[in-house]
């Protein structure tokens, strides 16, 4: 078998990237403002309070999904920067390397 190589690239319309980048903008603004309700409240911030808490702040009313913020650079950031669930993981992390 062998394998035929294809000179054409894939266009992206820019319609889809407008799309990609309203998506992109949508999550980093529900997770900042889902994150802030939570830290008005005293709540701790958890991946699931951050999604649960976006349903009720999303004008469409779906909220986000854990791998929506996940996925999406800025907004897994702002979540690492608040959780402090994340900020120990990573503190036992780094003292079990130190460890070896």
């Amino acid at each position: 078998m062998t394998k035929t190589s294809s000179n054409h690239k894939q266009v992206i319309p820019d319609a889809f990237n407008q799309y990609r980048q309203a998506t992109f903008e949508r999550t980093v603004r529900l997770t900042e403002k889902a994150i802030g309700k939570l830290e008005t409240e005293g709540k701790i911030v958890t991946l699931a309070g951050v999604c649960e808490t976006t349903r009720t702040l999303d004008e469409r009313g779906k909220g986000l999904r854990p791998n929506s913020i996940l996925r999406n650079p800025k907004a897994a950031e702002i979540f690492h920067q608040h959780s402090l669930a994340y900020q120990e993981r990573q503190q036992k992390a780094q003292k079990a390397k130190r460890q070896h």
